[in-house]
């Protein structure tokens, strides 16, 4: 037995608030959010210190180990905070030397004795509920304002839903712009029609079935650590996640695609364990319909395929014959339900692989003749969780890590200490083979943070294999709940603290953000959705203007005014009279700024019409430019055209 006193845990406790003041001291110069987070979580360690403690000599060392794993992953998470590419290296020595600290204290730690079924209480029912309600309020919360304006793919998904409310049944999948299987749009039709045809019935699907993967994965952390408090963990940090609270508030199909995911490998998994065939049935139904969401999702079916292959390289393991019955049950399952879209696929096959032809970097490596963009991609790809993330402003805040910084620390040293460990191969396999879905994007949109949406299950099961362990660990200091409690849910609230500040403060500051939603499309149909009730607006296509496609403003326009007054588009051969105006005050003309002859000539006819511009917030170039003109003055120039 090895006696820790008191006064050197205290001591190691000190040490590592020095070490997060050296940021201050010596480097910003500033204590910001952040740096306020890590504080809070060393100092919530402080009810370890109190009081010595006793433990074999092996476990020592292992949780020494395992606390130098974790402070390296923090170092290495600190390094990459300042986003200075030659100070790369030296993160990734930190992660080299955490992976061999993980290697010595993984045969050296607690197991944490044998994972029992837990019943559930009402006290679990209760929190449960409020992590899934809050989940649901900061999805809701100013939804009018945060993303500040419909991106065409929205519109679009609109557009083919009001074709499905008017009885033009797409089918299975749909062509056009859209090229995608047609299930979320009978499900977007369904919410629609209840609320109307509008952004927020749109956005609504994304909400729910987002919180729904919240608690479908809640119920897989429940199954794999047999924990409440660890499962209630995972569900609130994904919850609080700024990569799922982003794509649960936009019109995009990776929310169904995400929960199916997680209901695919969590029926998988219980298939496993209890041998029960009615779960292997579940998973591929799961499996089956996730195929008809996004294109994500089709990385689900390699996943059990591939982990069935390296159970055929494992026969002793005691679930071998069940995972193999359950992944082949799955996979025919899966295989039937999706059969009339491999149909389509067969007998449709350029439409079909349109899209993926078209965003595959099997195209950068033939016009480069190499492979450097496949791995690059992958380099790219690799350090986004805790480097540089999504330049996209509809995906992420450009280019911040997709994870906080909290979180990213844990998930680096989660992610290490399970490679060290064993029994965890199916979850590295969801991890690189989902994160396979972005590399293999084309090398202008990497890295991708929408097409990897698969991964952050897998990301944040690796944080509770750490936090498994360190409480395993910490029970061996003080055996008394309450300290790691204390720990947990410090770390949990700096993480979600972090996150919700940087999406809901941050993200629409972000210049970004707000180029990214289409800024002039989007102000032109708010503009006609405000106005076409009193003005016939005539709007300018604009064919020539660099960097701006009409299809676009097209897209939003007539989204965003669906049954709404009509409008039209500026031509030559325009005519206006008191009879086309009806009971509308005149006529608006809206015009960019390189329409010069369009201006000129308006202004010519119209001296005494009233301009207004708009301008775009960020560069404040003039985006249009409106000419009221009023019923008086269109019947004054026809009076004085007829003589």
């Amino acid at each position: 037995m090895v006696k820790i006193k008191s006064i050197y845990l205290s001591a190691i406790l000190l040490f590592m608030v020095a070490l997060a003041s050296f940021d201050v001291l010596f480097m910003r110069g500033a204590a910001g959010y952040g740096l306020i987070s890590v504080y809070a979580v060393i100092l919530s360690l402080s009810g370890y210190a109190m009081h010595d403690a006793r433990m074999e000599k092996r476990y020592a060392s292992g949780a020494m180990f395992l606390a130098l794993c974790v402070m390296l992953a923090c170092a290495a998470q600190y390094v990459f905070s300042f986003h200075y590419i030659p100070a790369l290296w030296i993160a990734l020595l930190f992660l080299a030397a955490a992976l061999v600290s993980s290697f010595i204290s993984a045969p050296n730690l607690p197991s944490g004795g044998v994972l029992k079924e837990v019943k559930f209480t009402f006290m679990e029912a209760g929190l449960f509920s409020a992590v899934l309600l809050f989940a649901l309020f900061i999805r809701l919360y100013n939804a009018g304002n945060i993303p500040p304006g419909i991106w065409f793919d929205e519109a679009q998904n609109g557009n083919e839903v009001i074709r499905i409310l008017s009885g033009n049944l797409p089918g299975i999948f749909i062509p056009r712009l859209t090229m995608m299987p047609a299930m979320f749009f009978y499900i977007a039709a369904f919410f629609t029609r209840i609320f109307g045809v509008n952004i927020e019935a749109l956005r609504l699907v994304s909400v729910v079935t987002g919180v729904m993967s919240i608690a479908a994965f809640y119920f897989l952390c429940r199954h794999i650590f047999k924990d409440i408090p660890l499962a209630l963990a995972g569900a609130f940090m994904l919850a609080t996640s700024r990569w799922h609270i982003t794509f649960s508030r936009v019109a995009f199909l990776g929310m169904l695609s995400l929960l199916l995911a997680i209901n695919c490998f969590y029926y998988y998994l219980k298939a496993i364990s209890s041998g029960r065939r009615s779960h292997a049935v579940l998973s591929g139904i799961s499996m089956g319909l996730a195929l008809y969401t996004f294109s994500g999702a089709n990385f689900i079916p390699i996943i059990i395929t591939a982990h069935l292959l390296i159970s055929l390289l494992r026969p002793g393991d005691p679930f071998y014959k069940r995972r193999l019955s359950a992944g082949i049950l799955a996979l025919v399952i899966a295989a039937v339900i999706a059969a009339p879209l491999a149909v389509y696929a067969v007998k449709n096959p350029d439409i079909f692989s349109k899209r993926f032809k078209d965003l595959t970097i099997a195209n950068d490596i033939a016009n480069e003749k190499s492979l450097m963009p496949l791995l690059k991609s992958a380099q790219i790809h690799l350090l986004m969780f805790n480097y540089e993330g999504d330049y996209n402003g509809r995906h992420n805040l450009y280019k911040k890590p997709m994870l906080d910084m909290v979180t990213g620390a844990l998930f680096m040293a989660g992610f290490l200490a399970a490679a060290a460990g064993k029994g965890n191969m199916f979850y590295f396999l969801w991890f690189f083979i989902m994160l396979s879905a972005g590399i293999a994007t084309i090398s202008i949109e990497a890295p991708q943070a929408y097409r990897i949406i698969g991964i952050l299950p897998a990301v944040y099961i690796f944080i509770l294999l750490l936090l498994k362990k360190a409480r395993d660990v910490l029970s061996l200091i003080n055996r008394s709940t309450t300290p790691f409690f204390i720990f947990l849910c410090v770390t949990l609230f700096s993480a979600a603290g972090l996150n919700i500040y940087q999406y809901f403060v941050l993200y629409p500051r972000e210049n970004a953000t707000y180029m990214s939603f289409s800024p002039e499309a989007n102000a032109i149909a708010g503009f006609i959705r405000d106005n076409s009730a009193d003005y016939l607006v005539l709007v300018t296509k604009a064919d020539n203007m660099y960097g701006f496609f009409p299809w676009e403003q097209k897209l939003i326009s007539d989204f965003v005014n669906y049954q709404g007054p009509p409008y039209d588009y500026l031509k030559n051969d325009n005519t206006v009279s008191e009879a086309v105006l009806g009971r509308r005050k005149g006529v608006v003309l809206l015009l960019r700024p390189s329409d010069t002859v369009m201006i000129a000539q308006a202004q010519k006819e119209y001296p005494k019409a009233v301009k207004k511009e708009f301008h775009n917030r960020v560069t404040d170039e003039i985006m249009f430019v409106c000419y009221y003109i009023e019923k008086d003055m269109i019947k004054k120039k026809a009076e004085l055209l007829h003589g």
